[in-house]
């Protein structure tokens, strides 16, 4: 009964960090368009307000989370086969 919650508890740790995995791959980067104002001289103490589109790209900085999610994924799918050998070895004997 107990071998069987903890089973079931690293598999769900599994799923849930191979899924949050995949969904911060997807965060990495951000693209998009704004339009900034500026002045520009002209003539003697005028200026012209004008604007102009700038493409603005964001960087997330998700590499160190991927990281940590890939370690507890690695180390709960390690942790069940072990589990499962262990499980094994008492069926077994």
């Amino acid at each position: 009964m107990k071998q069987d919650i903890i089973k079931a508890c690293l598999i769900a740790i599994f799923f849930i960090s191979v899924i949050l995995i995949f969904y911060s791959s997807g965060l990495e980067t951000q693209s998009y368009n704004e339009e900034r104002a500026y002045l520009e001289p002209y003539g003697d103490n005028r200026n012209i307000r004008k604007t102009r589109t700038v493409v603005v790209t964001e960087n997330s900085n998700v590499g160190g989370y991927m990281t940590a999610l890939g370690i507890i994924a690695g180390s709960s799918l390690l942790s069940l086969i072990l589990v499962f050998i262990n499980e094994q070895n008492i069926i077994d004997k």
